[in-house]
């Protein structure tokens, strides 16, 4: 079995939600292999964050813990690839 790399697209509750927190938070909690903030549209900004993790584990188990951190609203895989 070898590693995943998935890529997140993460969007806020509001856009009252600090993104800057969000994402720190992220970091420190899930430490992503790379993250950053992105405009959308309209100046709505949303997070984008790519993570290596093992095959085994699955990207689900991911998804809910980004899912818990407050102030995130919706997340989007947008890429999935074995490496």
């Amino acid at each position: 079995m070898g590693d995943v790399a998935v890529a997140f697209k993460i969007m806020l509750k509001s856009q009252d939600v600090n993104i800057n927190s969000v994402k720190n938070e992220i970091i420190s909690k899930l430490h992503p292999k790379e993250i950053n903030i992105q405009d959308l549209a309209f100046g709505i900004k949303v997070i984008k964050a790519l993570f290596i993790i093992p095959d085994s584990s699955g990207i689900n188990e991911l998804e809910d813990k980004i899912k818990d951190i407050e102030g995130v609203g919706e997340v989007e895989t947008e890429s999935l690839t074995l490496i």
